[in-house]
């Protein structure tokens, strides 16, 4: 089941270095803490292929975005995915993508999707990342960690980190059970 909303989004024009990594330029593409520039952010689980999971978003008194639910192996279940679209991105002069997330513990998927296709779906771009259980921390993913698949399926493709047509969360990690992702920024850095 799809739950589409609108948030509001700001894209910062200035780069800025941040506190927690000073040997890195950063920019923000995504602060869910402004209310500018509305992207299209929603929820896809596993019931698109029969399965239970259910996820949601919402924004906190915080002013971060929460993904979170309950994951469901039965019917052959197993995933929930948050999806961004509405822009894009052309990040081709920076090395990847720094995101502050605060945790369950779990591992998810950091996903991007470019222009290509394969079967007339999107192919997404994919790095795994271990959260730290209610500890607020500042990932930074190489583009060079990003794997090409599609529903699953490796594929030799390479990224293109100038043709960004979505980003997103997925959680597929094979474990029954809730989950909670609360997310405040995503940027690029070099």
């Amino acid at each position: 089941m799809n739950t589409l909303f609108q948030v509001g989004i700001t894209l910062a024009l200035c780069s800025h270095l941040t506190n927690a990594d000073m040997t890195h330029e950063t920019q923000t593409i995504i602060d869910f803490s402004q209310k500018m520039n509305a992207l299209s952010v929603g929820v896809t689980n596993d019931g698109v292929m029969g399965g239970l999971s259910q996820g949601k978003i919402q924004m906190t008194k915080d002013k971060t975005l929460c993904f979170n639910g309950n994951l469901s192996l039965e019917n052959n279940g197993g995933f929930s995915s948050l999806r961004i679209r509405g822009k894009k991105w052309n990040l081709k002069d920076w090395k990847g993508i720094c995101i502050d997330v605060k945790g369950d513990g779990r591992r998810y998927g950091f996903r991007i999707t470019t222009d290509q296709r394969y079967r007339r779906s999107n192919v997404s771009f994919t790095a795994d990342f271990q959260t730290q259980k209610d500890t607020w921390t500042t990932l930074h993913i190489p583009f060079s960690a990003m794997k090409a698949s599609w529903r699953g399926r490796q594929l030799d493709r390479e990224f293109n980190p100038a043709e960004i047509s979505g980003l997103g969360m997925i959680l597929a990690d094979k474990v029954a059970g809730k989950f909670n992702l609360e997310i405040r920024s995503i940027s690029t850095w070099r």
